[in-house]
């Protein structure tokens, strides 16, 4: 099923469909508060807010940024309590 024309946008030379583009950000933003205690959440929020900025949603590459932050953070806590 195709998408309608007012619902994508050029990247590249490629359609984009923008339908879902904050979904994948706030998917991102769970993963980065996740990141805190478990590392595999953070990587997947950093790609989920790549996903959403490509679609669209201001708030992607934000969201794919902080996800990178708390999984250095989440894996920094994990060394330090390993250590003790």
């Amino acid at each position: 099923m195709a998408t309608p024309p007012g619902d994508t946008v050029l990247r590249d030379g490629v359609q984009v469909p923008t339908r879902g583009a904050r979904a994948w950000s706030i998917a991102g933003l769970v993963g980065a508060v996740a990141a805190i205690w478990f590392i595999v959440p953070g990587v997947l929020g950093m790609v989920f807010g790549s996903i959403g900025h490509l679609k669209g949603d201001r708030w992607g590459m934000p969201v794919a940024i902080v996800a990178g932050v708390t999984t250095i953070v989440g894996m920094a806590l994990l060394f330090f309590t390993r250590l003790v």
